[in-house]
């Protein structure tokens, strides 16, 4: 399901090989993918949230905080054993030592994993792991991040995070530099999908979307409402 983007239509026509390599409805007219995000403290609320969301999709986007490497501390990796997953997860880690927390990780069964670079170095060595274990490796870069440092890791990454907001913390605002980042990363990389993650709802998500993102979570927005079925499909409305 992860595919990278290439050039606009507008600019060449895409070939049947190219459309399957492609994703972003921007760049090829296919609609991005869209995956609810949690960040949970409670293993009851979560395995809740995850029954909650089964009938809509299966896929989740889960992440797990450490209180160190970033301020909030959710659910720990030991309490999942207990609880029930859909067929895709997609861990986000955002700790201080993720190469430890993989060796401790393979119970969850992860489609993707992404971490971050700084607690990893760049990160080079962790997306190898990630990738060695079956997984797809995401790179996550905060939407302030200077991507010269990191240009290694961002070729060797199976897809890149960008974050319009502060790691650990749903229910920010979202940062117009993002778009930026977004832009230069597919300067960069014109073929490996970019996902966003924070601050995504209807308003934000067409945004992201031109500047090339196909990969889309959405986190706070889904449980603001009265109905997660209703705030889903307004945000499946606005990627297709």
């Amino acid at each position: 399901r992860l595919r990278g983007c290439g050039l606009r239509a507008r600019l060449q026509k895409p070939s049947a090989t190219h459309a399957e390599l492609l994703k972003s409805p921007n760049w090829n007219a296919v609609p991005a993918e869209l995956i609810p995000s949690l960040l949970e403290k409670n293993p009851s609320r979560l395995q809740q949230r995850l029954k909650e969301l089964q009938d809509l999709t299966d896929w989740v986007h889960l992440d797990i905080c450490d209180g160190i490497f970033v301020s909030s501390r959710t659910v720990a990796l030991e309490e999942l054993r207990s609880l029930s997953f859909p067929p895709n997860v997609e861990l986000h880690l955002m700790v201080r030592d993720p190469q430890l927390l993989l060796e401790k990780a393979d119970f969850v069964r992860s489609k993707r994993v992404v971490i971050h670079p700084g607690p990893a170095g760049d990160g080079l060595s962790v997306i190898r792991t990630i990738q060695n274990s079956g997984a797809k490796a995401g790179l996550a870069l905060e939407y302030m991040t200077n991507t010269h440092r990191f240009e290694d890791a961002l070729r060797e990454a199976n897809f890149i995070v960008v974050m319009p907001i502060h790691a650990g913390r749903q229910g920010q605002q979202f940062h117009p530099e993002a778009l930026q980042l977004i832009r230069k990363v597919r300067s960069i990389i014109p073929r490996t999908p970019i996902e966003v993650d924070g601050a995504m709802n209807p308003e934000t998500i067409p945004w992201v979307i031109e500047a090339g993102a196909s990969i889309i979570n959405v986190g706070s927005y889904l449980w603001g409402g009265d109905s997660l079925e209703d705030r889903w499909r307004e945000c499946q409305a606005v990627i297709r």
